[in-house]
């Protein structure tokens, strides 16, 4: 017998064009999809005023709440612990600021 696993689908949205594209191919080519798409957001809060604005009118055009994941620790919390920036070789604040914030966020999913 195979176990039945609900569907579930989710988004990541970054306040880029390409995910910002994605979310709405998805609403008007895929409605059966989109219905049932959770679109997330993982803010390291310090994202520019301009980011916050368009997510919020994102949410107004497609008719759909976007979750915000925010990090356990700040950046500045993180950057002065580490002792340095973030740069291409140490990315830190990907890994910190949104890598973990989603897969917690996908943890509590798949436990509820």
């Amino acid at each position: 017998m195979t176990k039945f696993t609900p569907e579930y689908h989710i988004l990541s949205l970054s306040g880029g064009k390409d995910s910002t594209a994605l979310a709405f191919f998805m609403k008007e080519n895929m409605p059966e999809v989109f219905e049932k798409l959770e679109l997330v957001f993982c803010d390291t809060e310090c994202e520019l005023p301009e980011t916050y604005d368009y997510l919020n009118k994102i949410e107004i055009f497609l008719n759909k709440k976007i979750i915000w994941l925010k990090p356990e620790k700040s950046f500045e919390h993180v950057m002065t612990t580490s002792g340095y920036l973030p740069s291409p070789i140490r990315r830190w604040c990907t890994i910190e600021l949104k890598t973990k914030p989603f897969e917690n966020f996908i943890k509590q999913k798949i436990m509820e």
